[in-house]
């Protein structure tokens, strides 16, 4: 069966066919959820902040000016509702991340990372990615996973494409230099 392209429905809801809008928050909505998770990193404000960025969009539907595909347009919206409610938050949680490192020394971190078989080593690589900054998780996910062009990413984050380069690079640098055994690992 045929995918239709997003421009189906959303023409569609502009016609009046509002029920044409649950395909289009069908179709984003795990993306939409991770993008708000990843910059909140508290589920349950993510979902109410996809909610909302879902509600913005159908009430904004009409000026999408389809210069860009309706995802980057749609993931902006959620990056910029997400970058609000961080802002209105006032009560700020210790990530888990930060209290692993600050109970452990260096060396006990690097001791835990330091693992052998491929299930430790992807458990390892989910932990180096969970100790990048909230910016850089989105950036590598919107890039790698999601495979969004650089082009595209500058539009969802408002950063100049050599902006996004340059974080995208610095992510992996960290990615690596978390990878490292302890031998390799330390930086002066």
């Amino acid at each position: 069966m045929l995918k239709r392209e997003d421009q189906f429905f959303i023409k569609k809801v502009l016609a009046g066919d509002s029920s044409a809008f649950a395909v289009l928050v069908d179709r984003h909505k795990n993306d939409v959820f991770n993008i708000c998770v990843k910059i909140l990193r508290n589920k349950e404000e993510a979902e109410e902040v996809a909610q909302d960025t879902f509600l913005k969009v159908f009430d904004k539907l009409n000026t999408f000016k389809k210069e860009s595909k309706f995802s980057t347009w749609l993931y902006r919206i959620a990056f910029n509702t997400s970058i609000s409610q961080l802002r209105k938050s006032k009560s700020k949680q210790l990530d888990t991340v930060d209290y692993f490192i600050e109970i452990h020394s260096e060396e006990e971190l690097i001791d835990k990372l330091n693992l052998e078989n491929i299930e430790e080593r992807e458990r390892k690589l989910k932990f180096a990615i969970s100790a990048l900054n909230s910016e850089q998780q989105l950036l590598l996910q919107l890039y790698y996973e999601k495979d969004i062009s650089v082009i595209e990413v500058a539009k969802i984050t408002n950063l100049s494409e050599s902006n996004v380069k340059v974080k995208i690079h610095r992510a992996r640098q960290k990615l690596f230099q978390l990878m490292q055994p302890s031998t390799q690992g330390k930086t002066a």
